[in-house]
C-alpha cells in the first residue's frame, strides 16, 4: 500500500483507545487524534465495553492496554470479540508474558505491541491489521 493510500486510510479511521495510566494514555492519545478521524478514549475495559457499545458501528479498531482495573485487556478483547468478531484489537503490554499473549491469540486478538510504543511500529500495525478489516 503506498504512503497516500496508508495515508487516506488512516484518516478515516475511529479508534477506542483504552488505558488506565494517564501520563501514557495522553501522550498515545496526542499522537491518534493526530492522525486518524475520531480517537474515543476509556480508562479502563468497564468504560470501554460501554463506549463500544454505543459506537460499535463505528470504531474500526481497538488499542488496549493488557492489565487495567475491573476489566483486564484480555477480558476486553474477549467481550469485544464476542459482540464483533471482525473489529480488529490491538494489545499494548509492557509485559512479554506467553500467557498473556497465548490467551490473547485464542480469542483472537489481531495484533501486540511492547510499551514503550514506538510510534512508527504502532501505525505499522494499525495499517496492518485494520487493511484485513476496513475497506
Amino acid at each position: 500500500m503506498d504512503f497516500h493510500k496508508q495515508k487516506k486510510l488512516l484518516n478515516h479511521l475511529t479508534i477506542l483507545y483504552v488505558e488506565d495510566i494517564d501520563e501514557v494514555a495522553q501522550y498515545l492519545s496526542s499522537f491518534l487524534t493526530r492522525r486518524f478521524q475520531t480517537v474515543h478514549r476509556a480508562h479502563d475495559g468497564k468504560e470501554a465495553i460501554t463506549i463500544f457499545k454505543k459506537h460499535k458501528d463505528f470504531i474500526d479498531l481497538i488499542i488496549t492496554d493488557i492489565r487495567m482495573p475491573h476489566i483486564d485487556g484480555i477480558e476486553l478483547s474477549r467481550m469485544i470479540k464476542e459482540i464483533s468478531s471482525k473489529t480488529p484489537v490491538i494489545i499494548t503490554t509492557a509485559f512479554s508474558d506467553n500467557e498473556y499473549t497465548d490467551e490473547a491469540k485464542d480469542i483472537g486478538v489481531d495484533g501486540y505491541i511492547t510499551k514503550p510504543i514506538d510510534n512508527d511500529e504502532l501505525v505499522h500495525l494499525i495499517l496492518n491489521v485494520t487493511s484485513k478489516h476496513v475497506s
